[in-house]
């Protein structure tokens, strides 16, 4: 038998009080998690038979599963194994995928509370979910971490991340994603079809304007990290657009994995409705929102 506990808390505030317990049977072990929550987190995992070999996967998936619903990490405060200290060790092999942008952080990122919708099952199909996205997530993690690249870079790769995102919903949800034609832009295709699906409330300044001419100028943003730059004239993305726009994004990558969760639209649509509402009051989005109804004929 043994046991991981990783202790962790937000660097302003204090969590809410919360008890979930269950056990969890992946690979042929069976694990017993505990999220203890009072000011602080306390997540435990004891493996209760077998090789203890997937604890540090356990761990991970369950803790990016709650970045998705609370939309950040929180920090590492203290680690233990078997009832010996590891924090140092732990913290030296932790990604910096794993700490948070700061825009990002706050309680107003969190969609809903996290033991509304976790179960054995849920976690398994996450787990599930997490290995088919492989890099796809990993990438995600960097573009909302405070890892230091500029924000335009970030929200590039964002926008790029649904190109892959396309074939799990195409898989586990069997939307059909209309085929571009000799000219046209598949991706810009799937931008409009996720805001569709998954992204009405998030951008719908956008679409009231021009839906459309939006998911291109998305691309045109991704396409200065997959393309040269030519006299073209074509709008993207500039400055803090990049910022919040990234933001906003991230509500939607957010939201997909929710509906591929199965996870109710009414749990999270009410904050989802209030955080697009506080990240459009920014001066910046106000007038990327202005140069869009402008750039429309």
């Amino acid at each position: 038998m043994s046991k991981l506990e990783v202790t962790v808390a937000p660097v302003n505030g204090i969590l809410r009080i919360c008890d979930f317990r269950s056990t969890i049977p992946y690979n042929g072990v069976n694990y017993e998690l505990t999220i203890n929550q009072g000011g602080v987190r306390t997540i435990s995992i004891i493996a209760t038979n077998g090789n203890e070999k997937d604890s540090l996967t356990l761990y991970y998936s369950i803790t990016e599963l709650l970045m998705l619903i609370e939309g950040q990490f929180f920090d590492i405060v203290k680690a233990n194994y078997n009832n010996t200290g590891i924090t140092e060790s732990f913290l030296k092999r932790e990604l910096t995928s794993y700490h948070t942008s700061n825009h990002l952080k706050g309680t107003t990122n969190i969609l809903f509370e996290f033991e509304k919708v976790l179960n054995v099952q849920l976690i398994l199909n996450w787990i599930d979910i997490r290995t088919k996205l492989d890099l796809i997530h990993k990438m995600a993690l960097y573009c909302f971490s405070d890892v230091s690249i500029p924000c335009d870079i970030k929200c590039s790769f964002t926008v790029e991340l649904f190109e892959g995102l396309a074939e799990l919903v195409k898989e586990k949800k069997h939307i059909v994603f209309e085929k571009a034609k000799r000219g046209e832009s598949q991706l810009v295709k799937n931008l409009i079809k996720f805001i569709d699906n998954y992204g009405k409330e998030i951008f719908k300044e956008e679409i009231a304007i021009d839906e459309q001419l939006f998911c291109e100028i998305l691309v045109e943003t991704r396409n200065r990290i997959a393309h040269i730059r030519t006299k073209n004239n074509k709008q993207f993305l500039e400055g803090a657009e990049n910022l919040w726009y990234n933001s906003k994004l991230f509500l939607l990558y957010r939201v997909v994995i929710f509906e591929l969760l199965d996870i109710q639209k009414s749990t999270y649509e009410k904050k989802l409705v209030k955080k697009v509402s506080e990240i459009n009051s920014f001066d910046d989005v106000k007038t990327f929102l202005e140069k869009l109804q402008n750039n429309n004929p």
